[in-house]
């Protein structure tokens, strides 16, 4: 989705799961902000939030937060880990390719099966079914036992070609934020990995969930992340630029 709001559509209302949007304000009206686009579309019967916050403040806490866990010092130790499971799971290779290459063998025969038992006429549709069942366990086998392959080629030049290149996407990244709109949602978004919500796949979101206390008022965020699976938490407090909602 295009928006001229860094957040809008990315960050996610906590009470109603609807998004965050933002408010373009008229001269004299304060500054643009953030609201959750239920409660202003549909009211406080469908969600009670009503917080409106300074795009500018909720913006920069985001970015603070995305700052913090790609920063050099946190990166190299997300990559050394990676890297090392990396290295771990080539010891495993040869068990784990003999493992596969048994359980090919087994589908093979039971696919062998099937396919005799349709090809006389003694199988139903019940039959049919499992035969699509025992070719996608197949496939699947396959394609494990192809990764097997691939990483079993990866050498130690590779593992360090491979820490350079993140390491580099990384300092990337962090040029980028901030200095377009465009180019940053799409980092955020290549930060956040989908999620499966009810059994179907939708983008990763940032959770903001609002408060209206002696802090003043404003959202506590969460979000899950692609290199330390926790993109961040933090609070942002409105400093009134946004307004009470209504």
């Amino acid at each position: 989705m295009r928006s001229a709001y860094l957040l809008s559509g990315l960050a996610q209302c906590a009470w109603c799961d609807g998004s965050l949007v933002g408010l373009k304000r008229g001269k004299g009206h304060g500054k643009n902000c953030y609201l959750c686009v239920r409660h202003n579309h549909r009211g406080p019967e469908i969600c009670a939030n009503d917080i409106r916050i300074n795009e500018g403040i909720l913006n920069d806490a985001v970015l603070e937060a995305v700052r913090h866990v790609i920063e050099p010092r946190m990166l190299q130790d997300a990559v050394a880990q990676a890297l090392e499971t990396l290295r771990a799971r080539r010891t495993l290779l040869p068990d784990q390719r003999r493992a596969i290459e048994r359980d090919l063998a087994v589908c093979d025969g039971r696919i062998q099966h099937l396919v005799e038992a349709v090809a006389t006429g003694k199988g139903g549709e019940a039959v049919f079914v499992e035969l699509q069942k025992e070719q996608a366990h197949r496939a699947a086998l396959t394609a494990q036992l192809d990764q097997a392959d691939q990483l079993a080629r990866v050498s130690s030049l590779d593992l360090t070609r491979i820490e350079r290149q993140l390491t580099d996407r990384a300092e990337n990244l962090l040029r980028l934020l901030g200095q377009h709109i465009p180019q940053t949602r799409q980092v955020l978004r290549k930060l956040m990995p989908d999620q499966l919500v009810q059994g179907k796949r939708v983008p990763g979101r940032i959770v903001c969930t609002p408060f209206d206390d002696a802090r003043g008022q404003g959202y506590t965020f969460l979000a899950r992340g692609s290199y330390s699976r926790l993109l961040g938490s933090g609070i942002a407090i409105n400093d009134g630029g946004g307004g009470q909602g209504s």
